[in-house]
């Protein structure tokens, strides 16, 4: 009998404390290689079932194990580790085969090793393949590393990126000095080469000058290896305008701040709000229990401990990347005059991404010549956040240029812009959207991978696939659109897709609906009141914006109470109530994720997307202790909505439709294209 076959792969959960330690043990032992985790994460990823390890039968011990994680649709190797006692044993192709058995309907395993580590030809061993994905690490030596993919055999959706953006996080001093520190290991995970593309660590301009005036120049060095550390500065007037609005604040709560230390403490929290980025890393528990709260409600900056930042991140990028309340300050703008764009020196030179400011005029230049539309976003105060150009062919539409600002709102702004091209383009009824500008930024490039546009030949490219129907007629409709697009041949759709790739595919292809699939659909009542603040169904006065009343992504909450839901799946929203524009079934919508928890977890995890108060929250709980909350996205507002007389006309075509909808209910897929068909009938 080999070793291999005599060991088997259980689940560790947080009820199992005795393996739960032996795997902690195990990974510290070989954290140089597979870096520092804390021991939270391990907590938390136990109470996940998000741990699995390799044991003799009926023994209690540890021989190997994997630690993953599971965001959209694919898996995510954090941890796969062996003991060195027991390797060239199969153990590790073990625990990857069961991860595959347990997630096959999820569209691959993903994961990311420094090329110095030589172990290209184990991860191929073990059925990765190379995506030739270079991303480089964040160490002094910036160690080139190399994403590993392992297909599950659904069509090819892989995307370089695994977040939307890197999330942008201020260190405190305190934080600092530990990463400054050789001799400490606490904190060091946020120096892992594999999150380099996922967090960037930001040193504001005042604790720039503390670190200069505490440390040796030797370790001011070491800061910048550590990933370059950009260092970010406020200007005299926001600090002010900030720092007298949280005080005001504080004092409305208590006695803060009492001491000289909290005051210093207070200006560097201040100052790191007034740059804009979304997070501040501070293991100041006073901090922390003081300032949280009100700084994240005046500024929009949390004030979390580096652990939080660790197991959250998943959360925190999509937070940063869809910061829509913020978005909807800005003054979307047209301009037809391109010298209005050349004389804003400031604007071009932020503009650039790597292109001379010479060649960047002749190129705004020849649009105005050609009497293109140049299309521009501002910030309330004026600054030019983005700029494009579109152009318009019966089946094409074209960016020649498309350049964003480095603003808080950066990333919001990409993922938006790329959300609007594609629906200008249903709109128009072009079938594919192509970004020819050759000097895109890289944080606009992540956007792009993330949201499924594919690159191609100094361009990015994404199909616009509008049809409702069989896996067969959803191909042959996206080889037209991949022909237009320079795309070559798309994936042969197999009957019965899973839920997982059905969803990742209707993203990718948008707004393709592969009905023979194994992707499940509701109808989901939601009151017309909300349906107003969520869609601008029914129209409300003042009308919303037109440029943001169909967002990236949305979440509503509900009770738990007799919940048939479940993820990813789509969505019929009915307005319920007896309102003007209710009982209609009036959009449809990508249900991506589901989440039970206390309502004031619930409004934490989920307060960016800025609809529900924490109030609204507890309420939809219905008396509850927890509450549910449904994240859904590519949502589509019927050109008709439809009545509830005519569906019941409709359902009587489909045995078992549902006839009432006071909580959400499951319908076929064929009921699904029925009421679709009807929303957007010519």
């Amino acid at each position: 009998m080999d070793r291999a076959s005599a060991v088997e792969v259980v689940l560790v959960g947080a009820e199992d404390p005795e393996l739960l330690d032996q795997v902690m043990r195990l990974g510290d032992q070989y954290r140089d290689r597979l870096g520092h985790l804390p021991w939270s994460a391990y907590d938390e990823a136990a109470e996940q079932g998000r741990i699995l390890a390799a044991c003799p039968p009926g023994e209690r011990k540890v021989l190997g194990y994997a630690l993953f994680r599971l965001p959209r649709d694919e898996v995510v190797l954090t941890h796969l580790c062996v003991g060195s006692d027991e390797r060239g044993a199969g153990i590790a192709k073990m625990l990857v085969d069961e991860i595959s058995e347990r997630y096959k309907d999820r569209i691959g395993i993903r994961a990311k090793c420094r090329d110095d580590y030589g172990l290209a030809g184990t991860w191929r061993a073990l059925g990765f393949m190379d995506r030739a994905a270079k991303a480089v690490g964040r160490g002094a030596d910036k160690a080139p590393m190399t994403v590993w993919w392992r297909d599950h055999g659904h069509p090819d959706l892989f995307t370089v990126y695994e977040q939307p953006a890197p999330v942008r996080a201020v260190v405190d001093l305190d934080v600092l000095r530990i990463l400054l520190d050789p001799s400490s290991h606490e904190f060091r995970y946020l120096l892992a080469d594999d999150l380099a593309e996922r967090i960037e660590l930001i040193v504001t301009s005042d604790i720039r000058t503390e670190i200069e005036k505490e440390f040796t120049r030797e370790k001011v060095l070491l800061l910048d290896a550590f990933g370059g550390c950009p260092e970010l500065g406020v200007n005299a007037d926001t600090f002010s305008r900030l720092d007298d609005a949280i005080r005001s604040a504080l004092l409305e709560k208590g006695n803060y701040p009492r001491t000289r230390q909290e005051e210093w403490d207070l200006a560097r929290v201040v100052h790191a709000a007034g740059t804009g980025v979304p997070v501040f890393l501070t293991s100041n528990d006073n901090l922390v229990s003081n300032l949280s709260s009100v700084v994240e409600e005046i500024a929009g900056m949390r004030v979390i401990p580096p652990e939080y930042v660790f197991k959250h991140l998943d959360e925190l990028a999509n937070a940063a990347s869809f910061q829509t309340e913020s978005l909807a300050d800005t003054e979307f703008t047209t301009a037809r005059a391109g010298t209005r764009i050349e004389s804003e020196a400031a604007a071009i030179s932020a503009l650039l991404s790597g292109e001379s400011e010479r060649r960047f005029r002749e190129r705004i230049r020849y649009h105005v010549k050609q009497d293109h539309d140049i299309d521009i976003v501002r910030a309330p105060e004026g600054a030019m956040l983005a700029v494009f150009v579109v152009l318009e062919s019966p089946e094409l539409i074209e960016v020649p240029l498309l350049r964003v600002n480095d603003h808080s709102l950066t990333d919001t702004l990409a993922r938006h812009l790329l959300w609007r091209l594609r629906i200008r383009a249903r709109e128009q009824g072009a079938i594919a959207v192509k970004i020819t500008d050759e000097h895109l930024s890289r944080r606009l490039d992540q956007a792009m991978s993330y949201e499924s546009f594919v690159s191609r030949e100094n361009s990015w490219v994404a199909p616009v696939v509008d049809v409702c129907g069989t896996a067969v007629e959803v191909e042959q409709a996206a080889a037209k659109s991949f022909r237009v697009a320079d795309m070559g041949k798309p994936n042969s759709l197999p009957a019965l897709l899973s839920s997982h790739a059905a969803s990742r595919l209707e993203h990718a292809w948008w707004p393709a609906k592969v009905i023979d699939s194994e992707l499940p659909c509701f109808i989901a009542p939601i009151r017309t009141d909300y349906s107003a603040e969520l869609f601008g169904y029914p129209p409300v006065l003042p009308p919303r914006n037109s440029w943001l009343s169909l967002g990236r992504e949305h979440v509503y909450f509900r009770s738990t109470k007799n919940n048939v839901l479940r993820a990813p799946a789509r969505i019929v929203w009915y307005s319920s109530g007896d309102q003007t524009g209710a009982r209609h079934f009036f959009a449809t919508s990508r249900l991506e994720e589901l989440v039970i928890d206390t309502p004031d977890r619930l409004h934490d995890k989920f307060s960016y997307y800025g609809v529900f108060n924490r109030v609204q929250v507890v309420e939809a709980a219905r008396g509850n202790p927890k509450a549910l909350a449904m994240r859904f996205a590519d949502t589509e507002l019927f050109d008709h909505p439809v009545p509830l007389r005519q569906y019941k006309r409709l359902a009587k075509q489909y045995p078992g439709a549902p006839e009432n909808f006071r909580s959400a209910r499951a319908i076929d897929a064929e009921m699904y294209a029925a009421l679709y068909k009807a929303g957007f009938a010519t």
